[in-house]
């Protein structure tokens, strides 16, 4: 009974570690101290990826209007696609809020960078 249940929990980690999906992620922010990036591209078919994660946010102080880059690189790291990407709301102090974009299927590999964000009061 045991090993028959452990195989089924292998089998299930292994069917879901080899699903389609690409992670990536950018722990920090240079542009935006505080906050920090976690995100994924779906690897749906399709024209479009979804490109979705969450922003943290590390400080005591809210944030708002933060601006993502989202891009698509072919396999020689030259962008073949570009977007802004703008987060609603507001990100909580010591909170998380998340985002999707989408990005073009063609790209070899992705990336979000963290372009700016506004604080709820001076820090």
């Amino acid at each position: 009974m045991r090993t028959g249940l452990l195989s089924v929990l292998v089998m299930g980690a292994v069917l879901t570690s080899c699903g389609a999906r690409a992670e990536a992620q950018a722990l920090v922010s240079p542009t935006a101290p505080g906050l920090r990036i976690e995100w994924t591209v779906d690897l749906a078919r399709g024209q479009w990826r979804p490109v979705c994660g969450f922003i943290y946010n590390d400080t005591p102080v809210a944030s708002r209007e933060v601006r993502l880059l989202v891009e698509g690189r072919d396999t020689s790291d030259r962008v073949i696609d570009a977007r802004i990407a703008a987060v609603l709301g507001y990100i909580a102090p010591r909170g998380r809020t998340y985002f999707c974009s989408t990005a073009t299927a063609a790209a070899a590999r992705y990336s979000v960078t963290i372009l700016g964000a506004e604080w709820a009061s001076d820090r």
